[in-house]
Parts: structure tokens; sequence; C-alpha cells
């Protein structure tokens, strides 16, 4: 019992996990603050501090993912850049270069967070979830999961993937892309950044558009972050006075401008300073409202978070890749998973 004043939360279950401990501040009255300035706040990012009708941080910022595609490549073969999942198959088929420029960059592998996140993403786009909407039960024994992965699983097995996709980290996808060794990948701005540092040219030679969109259309999952109030502070009055100077607008604006792209604002005004204008990154921008926290279509719950923590959804789709377990077997025990996580925090 010896948290700080204020804490900055590194990861999105933190205020779960401590607001369920009983160990946060009632932030509401910071948060209605900041709805009544710089246009309001995003409703996504409201709900993913939200327990019982009560804010319990401020949502300060995010981050957004978009897709790279060789422009040069696509452009030889007569072909846009995906808008839809299923368009990756068929863009794929027709740009694969195994062995010099794989087609579809798509994070597969176990020790990442970001694979976690795009297959996250992929299955809410299909309207499937390892959540249901009442936070409680499992959603992917259905036929929207059993579309996404049997079209991973035919991008995989048609070698369209990269094989060693299966062992990336977080920074796999952003090197494949950058050695020119797969064609499209997903990612946040950071391989913006890259390219204008240290490889304009290839910038040139690259699309960037907002990530594919599914039958449920685009639904970008993870990347709220916020700020909280720890109970037994020995200044409270300060510590809620500093969240409240912290997310003022006109405080939000100069961090903004000076983070760049890392920096998403969820005040609505901020999303329409002159920085968003640059074609980049107004299409990292223009998905900010598409964002939804971990849990999504329901709240941030601790088993979700121990699910998404677990790599769970990323090890159903290992299973079917590698241990060419059957795509029904897969989601059975991969909800089977799913139960245990929920009956450890809800005993």
């Amino acid at each position: 019992k010896t948290l700080p004043d204020v804490l900055v939360w590194p990861s999105p279950d933190w205020m779960p996990k401590l607001q369920s401990l009983g160990l946060l501040e009632d932030v509401s009255d910071v948060v209605a603050k900041m709805q009544a300035q710089g246009g309001g706040v995003l409703d996504k990012p409201i709900a993913a501090v939200t327990v019982g009708g009560k804010q319990w941080a401020i949502p300060t910022y995010g981050a957004t993912e978009v897709i790279y595609a060789r422009k040069d490549i696509l452009d030889a073969a007569g072909l846009q850049p995906p808008k839809t999942w299923a368009d990756m198959l068929t863009i794929s088929a027709k740009i694969n270069n195994p062995g010099k420029t794989w087609a579809w960059g798509l994070q597969i592998g176990v020790p990442s967070y970001d694979s976690e996140i795009s297959t996250l993403s992929m299955l809410a786009s299909y309207g499937a979830s390892p959540y249901a909407a009442d936070g409680k039960t499992p959603n992917l024994n259905n036929d929207a999961t059993r579309s996404v992965l049997g079209l991973i699983k035919e991008a995989y097995d048609k070698g369209y993937i990269p094989k060693d996709a299966l062992t990336w980290d977080d920074a796999g996808n952003n090197k494949a892309y950058l050695t020119s060794s797969a064609a499209i990948v997903q990612n946040t701005g950071s391989i913006i950044a890259a390219m204008r540092k240290d490889d304009p040219d290839l910038l040139k030679r690259t699309y960037i558009t907002p990530i594919p969109e599914g039958p449920k259309g685009r639904v970008l999952a993870g990347y709220v972050y916020g700020m909280m109030l720890p109970k037994g502070s020995k200044n409270p009055d300060l510590a809620k006075d500093l969240l409240t100077t912290f997310a003022a607008v006109d405080n939000q604006k100069r961090i903004v401008e000076a983070a760049g792209t890392n920096y998403m604002p969820f005040y609505k005004d901020l999303q329409k300073l002159p920085m968003w204008d640059d074609p980049f990154n107004k299409t990292l921008i223009s998905q900010l409202p598409d964002v939804v926290a971990v849990g999504y279509p329901g709240p941030t719950t601790l088993w979700a978070l121990e699910a998404w923590r677990t790599h769970t959804v990323v090890e159903m789709v290992n299973k079917v890749l590698v241990e060419k377990v059957s795509i029904d077997d897969a989601i059975k025990e991969t909800e089977a998973k799913l139960v245990k996580i929920y009956k450890q925090f809800n005993p």
C-alpha cells in the first residue's frame, strides 16, 4: 500500500485490476470536465475506463494501426491495397514471391502482443470475439471465427505468409516490411517514422491505408491509455488537480504536437489539428474512432485481460497452423481455456 499519488498506466490491465482491488479513486468529475472542452472525448475510450457507471481513470491518448503495402508491387500487378480481409487472399495470390518478398507479413507469433491485437481486431470485424457483450460468456464458437481461421489457414498453407512469422516478436513485421521481406503488413505509425528517417525512397513506394474491414466493419482492438489516482494518497487534492491540469485541452494540444503520431488525442477537436492534414497522418488518426479496448464488445474485465496477456487467440491460430488441430477443435479448446480463466477470476 505504497502507491504513488498518480499512476500512468503502461498496460491496459492496470485500471481494471486496481479498481477491482478497491485501490482507485473515482475520477468521474475529471472526465466530466474533459467532456466539456475540446469538443468532448470519443465514446469508446470513456467506455474503456468505466466500471459500474463511474470512471476510474482518465483516457488520455491512443494509437492506431494501418496497412503498409508496396505500391510498386501492387501497381505492377494492377492492384489496389486491400479494403477487406478477404481481399488479402486475392491480392496475395497475384503478388506472392516466396523467398524474396512474401505477400502478407501477418503477425502470428505467440511471443507478440501485436499478434493478439491483430487477431482480436480481425475477429471483431467479423462479429466474433473471445468475449460476448455480457463480459462473461465466450463468443468464439461461431461461423465468424471459423471464417477468420479459415482465411488465415488458407493464406499460410499457400505460402503467402512467411513461415517464420510464427516466431516473430512485436518488431517482426516492422523488420519484414523495412527489409522488403513482406509486401503488406499491419502496424502503428512506427514504420512511417522509420521510413521517413532511414528510407524515404521506400516511403514513396508505399501505400498507407486503413486496416481492412470485415462483414461487421472495421475494428481495432487495444491501445487506450490513461492516468489513475490510487487511494491513500497523502496529497489527494493536488493529485486530482494534476490530472485535471494535464488533461486540459490546451496542455494536451502541446503534448500531441510535440509527440507527433505516437500520441493520438481522444479530444475530438485535437483530431482536426493541421498536423493531421499530412496524408499519412490523416490515415492514422482517421481510425481512432474504431479503437476499442480489450474485452470488446463487452467491458474490460480481468478475465479478458488475462486471456489477452496469455495470447489466447493467437495460440488458437497456432493450433490450427502448426499443430494441425481442426478449426472446430481449436475453437472448443480455446473456449474451454477462456471458461477456466473466467472461473479463476470469478470463483
